[in-house]
C-alpha cells in the first residue's frame, strides 16, 4: 500500500514520485541521504527554477573569527519594506541547503513582496546540537543589529521562519532573541520523546517520516541524550513564553509532526502569545519544500496576512487557481469573470429560492426602462420591502450575480426584496447610475402597493461596496425613507484611509490597481469625487437621512469608510449600528456559497436590525 484514503492528490503523486524515480536507499549514509534530497527538489521543482524575477544576492555574516555563515537575499519586484523574514530550511539538522528551498523560498518573496533571507546554517553530523542553533541565533542578531546592510529600514519589522527542523530552529531563537516581531513555523518538530499521537498514527513509510527516520535525524543532530532535555533543542520544555512574538503555524493534516504544532500553539496560547494555525489538509510533511508537486497546497500559505478566516483563505485559493487577476483590466474580461466567478461559487444554491420571483421594468424616462427583480418569499409579511443595489465598482455585475444573497435575505427577513438593474459605467458615468437609482426608488415609494407593499409597509434601501454608496446617496435625495443597510460601502472616492494604505496585497481582492479601475470608470473626471453625491462623507448637513446599519469586513480597504460615515451619522443624531465581520475581506456578502458562515452572520444581523 503507497497511500493513505486521507491523501490529495499531490500526497499521491508525491509518493509515486518517490516509489518510481527516487525510492528510499537500503544503507542510510549522509553523502547518500544528501546528495538523494539534493536531487530530488531538482526534478520535482525544475520547472519553477529560475522563474524569480526579483534581485538574489549572495552574502557571508562572519559569526567568529573562523566562521562565516553563508547567505542569500531574495528581494523581489516592487518590494515594500514594511517587513523581512529570516528563513532556516528543514531537512533533520542533517540534510538539505539554501538550494533546497530556494524555489518555495522565491514564491514566498514574490507573494508577500518582502525580502526573505535563507540561511546555510551548518550541518550536523558534523557540527552537532547547539552549533546549528548557534549559527541560527548569531545570524539572526547581526540582521537585527544591522538590518539596513541587508535591504531593510529603520521601520522594518523582522521575523523568522522556517519548515520541519528549521521551524524548531526559528522557534528556539524567538526564546534567545527577544526583539523579534513574528515567527512562522511549518511542520515543525517540537518533541523529540514521540509522546503524541500522530507519531504513531503516521509511523509508516508512506508518510515518508517514520518514527526510526526521526530517530535518526535526532542521533546525528545531538551530542547525547541529554541534549533532548535541553530547552533550546526540546522547546516544550521552557517554562516561561513571555515576549515571544505572534506565531504563525502552517501544519500539514498526515504528519507525524502534526501534534508538535498543536501542543506548541496551546502551550502559547496559554502564555498570552497571538497565534493562528493553519491546516493543510490532505498533505504529508515533506510539502512545502516541493511546490512542483504540492503546487496548490503551497498556494494556501502563500498570502502575507495571517488574519484571514478559513472561508476567506478558501476564497482567495479558489481564485488563485481559477478565476486569477487578469493582466490587463478590460471591461468584457472583468464581467465576463465576475460573473463567472458568482456561478461557480454559488452554483450550490442557484434554484433554491421558494418565493415568488417576478421581472418588471420601470421608466424613468421616455427612452429609459430599468429592469428590476422582484423576490417575494414565502409567509412574507408586509411590513418592511428593501430596494437592492449590487456592488461591482458601478461597472460590473448585475441582478443575476447578487440572486443567490438576495433571495437568501429575502427568506430570512420575509421581506419583499427588490433588485435594481441600474445602467453601468463606463458607458454611463456617474450621475447616471445614481439617478437611475434615485427615480427608481422615489417611483417604488409613490408607488409601492404596485411592487407588492401595502400602505403601512416602511421601504428601505441597501447595497453592497459601489451598491453601499449608491444606497446612502440615494437617503441623501429621497427622503422619506425608513432604514438603510450598507454593506462595506465606498464613501469617498478620495481612498486615503488607513485602511486603504493597510489591505493592498492581492489576497485583499480589492488592490489599489482595482479601485483606481474602478474609479476611472464611474467617474467623467477628478472633479466628480469632489461631488457630495458620489463621496457622501462630504456631505454637510444629513437632515432626514433614516437609521443605518452598517456591515463591515475587517480585512478590506472600505472599512474605514463605514467607520467615518458613522461617526458623521451618529455625530447629526442619526441611530445607527456596525456590525464587524472578522478575518474577512471585501468581497464575501455575495458569495455565500464559500462565505457560508460569515454569509450567515451577516443575515442575521440584517434580520435583527429590521426587526427592531
Amino acid at each position: 500500500m503507497y497511500k493513505d484514503s486521507r491523501f490529495n492528490n499531490e500526497s499521491i503523486a508525491y509518493t509515486q514520485f518517490l516509489r518510481t524515480g527516487f525510492p528510499p536507499p537500503f544503507d542510510i549514509t549522509i553523502k547518500g541521504m544528501r546528495d538523494r534530497t539534493e536531487a530530488l527538489h531538482k526534478k520535482i521543482n525544475e520547472k519553477l527554477i529560475g522563474t524569480f524575477k526579483g534581485i538574489e544576492e549572495e552574502k557571508n555574516i562572519k559569526i567568529n573569527n573562523n566562521t562565516e555563515i553563508p547567505i542569500t537575499i531574495y528581494t523581489p519586484i516592487n518590494v515594500n519594506k514594511d517587513k523581512l523574514v529570516i528563513f532556516f530550511h528543514g531537512g533533520g539538522w542533517t540534510l538539505n541547503s539554501r538550494k533546497t528551498h530556494q524555489t518555495i523560498v522565491n514564491m514566498l518573496a514574490d507573494a508577500t513582496k518582502s525580502i526573505w533571507i535563507s540561511v546555510e546554517y551548518r550541518l550536523s553530523p558534523e557540527y552537532k546540537f547547539p552549533i546549528w542553533l548557534d549559527d541560527a541565533c548569531e545570524v539572526t542578531q547581526q540582521i537585527l543589529t544591522n538590518k539596513i546592510n541587508y535591504g531593510a529600514n529603520e521601520n522594518t519589522k523582522i521575523g523568522v521562519a522556517g519548515d520541519s527542523a528549521g521551524a524548531l530552529i526559528s522557534a528556539s531563537i524567538c526564546h534567545t532573541i527577544k526583539n523579534l516581531d513574528f515567527q512562522i513555523l511549518i511542520s515543525g518538530q517540537f518533541d523529540f520523546f514521540h509522546k503524541f499521537p500522530s507519531r504513531q498514527e503516521f509511523n509508516n513509510p508512506i508518510f515518508i517520516i517514520s518514527i526510526d527516520v526521526l530517530d535518526w535525524f535526532i542521533s546525528n543532530a545531538l551530542r547525547n541524550e541529554d541534549d533532548k532535555n535541553d530547552s533550546r533543542f526540546s522547546i516544550l520544555l521552557n517554562k516561561s513564553f513571555n515576549s515571544l512574538p505572534t506565531c504563525l503555524f502552517i501544519v500539514a493534516e498526515l504528519d507525524p509532526l502534526r501534534d508538535d504544532s498543536y501542543n506548541y500553539q496551546e502551550l502559547l496560547e496559554k502564555s498570552g502569545v497571538k497565534t493562528k494555525l493553519v491546516l493543510i489538509k490532505g498533505v504529508i510533511h515533506p510539502f512545502f519544500s516541493n511546490p512542483g508537486i504540492f503546487i496548490k497546497s503551497c498556494q494556501q500559505f502563500k498570502c502575507k496576512d495571517p488574519r484571514l478566516s478559513d472561508e476567506a483563505r478558501t476564497y482567495t485559493m479558489f481564485i488563485s487557481e481559477n478565476f486569477p487577476a487578469p493582466a490587463n483590466l478590460t471591461l468584457q474580461t472583468m464581467r465576463e469573470r465576475s460573473a463567472n466567478v458568482h456561478v461557480k461559487v454559488n452554483e450550490k444554491f442557484i434554484g433554491t429560492f421558494k418565493g415568488i420571483e417576478e421581472e418588471q421594468k420601470i421608466k424613468i424616462d421616455e427612452n429609459t426602462e430599468i429592469p428590476i427583480t422582484i423576490y417575494t418569499p414565502v409567509d412574507v409579511t408586509k411590513d418592511k420591502m428593501v430596494i437592492f443595489f449590487h456592488g461591482g465598482g458601478w461597472t460590473l455585475a448585475s441582478r443575476k450575480t447578487h440572486q443567490t444573497i438576495v433571495n437568501m435575505l429575502a427568506d430570512a427577513t420575509k421581506s419583499i426584496w427588490i433588485s435594481v438593474e441600474y445602467r453601468l459605467s463606463p458607458e454611463y458615468k456617474f450621475p447616471i447610475w445614481l439617478d437611475d437609482a434615485c427615480e427608481v426608488t422615489q417611483q417604488i415609494l409613490t408607488n409601492k402597493i404596485n411592487y407588492g407593499a401595502n400602505e403601512n409597509t416602511k421601504i428601505g434601501v441597501a447595497g453592497d461596496s459601489a451598491g453601499g454608496l449608491i444606497a446612502a446617496s440615494v437617503c441623501h435625495t429621497i427622503k422619506k425613507l425608513d432604514f438603510q443597510i450598507l454593506v462595506y460601502g465606498a464613501f469617498d472616492f478620495a481612498d486615503k484611509t488607513e485602511s486603504h494604505k493597510e489591505f493592498t496585497r492581492p489576497e485583499h481582492i480589492l488592490t489599489p490597481t482595482v479601485i483606481n479601475w474602478f474609479n476611472s470608470n464611474a467617474l467623467r473626471n477628478e472633479n466628480d469625487k469632489k461631488d457630495p453625491r458620489a463621496s457622501v462623507l462630504l456631505y454637510d448637513t444629513f437632515d432626514g437621512i433614516p437609521p443605518c446599519l452598517f456591515i463591515v469586513a475587517e480585512l478590506d480597504p472600505l472599512r474605514d469608510d463605514s467607520y467615518e460615515y458613522q461617526k458623521k451619522l451618529e455625530k447629526f443624531g442619526i441611530k445607527t449600528k456596525l456590525v464587524l465581520m472578522k478575518n474577512v475581506i471585501h468581497s464575501f456578502f455575495s458569495l455565500p456559497g464559500i462565505y457560508e458562515k460569515t454569509c450567515a452572520q451577516t443575515i442575521e444581523a440584517i434580520k435583527e436590525f429590521m426587526d427592531s
